[in-house]
């Protein structure tokens, strides 16, 4: 595991919040998959399209899902785990698709797995995608 994150969705002290397993493969990508304790009614809860080049690249996707009319999952944000700075979409099959840039590259020797009750610094305010 590279981390676990567990978080409530409400202050709802009765709200038993979910969890997320974060794993890595044989790269310094901080995670490459990422199991979550629910279900998601089409299996998957969403993808992620990482770009190098810079912050720009999110905007002008961002400025094109927008002219399309596609959508918003989540707003921009950045993540408290791999720190990716990133936005949500729609997709037609009712999944998500997140699109980001700026993700940790992680040197894995001696890396110790950690908990975090927070998925994001700033923005990523979630709203469920319409219905496929």
């Amino acid at each position: 595991d590279t981390d676990y994150m567990h978080f409530k969705f409400s202050d709802d002290p009765n709200d038993p919040g979910m969890g997320l397993n974060f794993m890595h493969v044989n790269n310094p990508r901080h995670h490459s998959l990422a199991l979550y304790q629910d279900q998601s009614p089409v299996g998957c809860i969403h993808l992620m399209v990482e770009v190098r080049e810079d912050v720009d690249e999110v905007g002008y996707c961002l400025d094109r899902v927008n002219e399309a009319g596609i959508p918003i999952v989540s707003t921009l944000g950045r993540h408290t785990n791999d720190r990716m700075l990133s936005f949500y979409m729609a997709t037609p099959t009712g999944f998500a698709m997140e699109f980001g840039t700026g993700g940790l590259q992680m040197d894995w020797e001696g890396y110790t797995p950690t908990v975090s009750t927070l998925p994001s610094y700033w923005g990523h305010k979630f709203q469920a995608p319409p219905e496929a």
